[in-house]
């Protein structure tokens, strides 16, 4: 039996990475004064050991705001390609994407949305964002001003990065509250602890 825990503690060990930019807490959001179609994302770039990109996550608006999308509303979340690594998503496409909802709406809590998984290399930027057509008065991608990191969120007109341009671009300098998850891989010494302990249970299961 305490062989049974261990195993089952080490299966559960693992964790997975996340890119962020943000530091959790929103001072604004950002909508089309007309409403329609908009697309904001974020860019990152691919460290070792978090190449398999598994999650997109995003809250919505800020606490407070009474113009945020609200619960139920339609989005689609997606990963964007860099094929030139120039952490431009003009020349890009989508690699990912899954339909969703939005949650926990005026809030800070973030959403998880599990696109199919996609793969880079180290070293490749790419981009996660979402897509929503919203009506005028409603302010659908929650930003952090607080300490913007320059030149790393971008937004656009419609459903397309191409010809997107970045916040400071609008007036707005900040950071989308969107982050990316990346498929947790356990360290080869758990790989290690894991075999001998399932070497041990059947062993254990041979003797009787």
């Amino acid at each position: 039996m305490k062989k049974l825990l261990v195993l089952g503690l080490v299966l559960t060990s693992a964790s997975g990475f996340a890119y962020v930019l943000d530091d959790g807490v929103a001072e604004n959001s950002l909508g089309l004064t007309n409403g329609g179609d908009l697309i904001w994302a974020n860019q990152f770039t691919v460290t070792a050991g978090n190449e398999t990109i598994t999650q997109v996550l995003g809250a919505w608006s800020f606490q407070g705001n009474p113009g945020g999308l609200p619960n139920g509303h339609a989005v689609t979340a997606f990963l964007w390609s860099d094929p030139n690594n120039d952490g431009n998503p003009t020349d890009g496409g989508i690699l990912s994407q899954v339909a969703g909802v939005v949650a926990n709406s005026n809030t800070d809590i973030f959403n998880a949305y599990d696109i199919p998984d996609v793969t880079l290399s180290v070293g490749d930027s790419f981009f996660v964002g979402f897509i929503a057509n919203h009506a005028a008065g409603q302010f659908a991608a929650a930003l952090d001003q607080s300490a913007p990191v320059p030149n790393r969120s971008w937004l656009q007109v419609g459903t397309s990065l191409s010809g997107a341009f970045t916040t400071e671009g609008v007036g707005f300098p900040g950071n989308w509250m969107v982050r990316a998850d990346s498929q947790a891989v356990p360290e080869p010494a758990t790989m290690a602890i894991l075999g001998a302990g399932a070497l041990a249970l059947l062993r254990k299961k041979n003797k009787k």
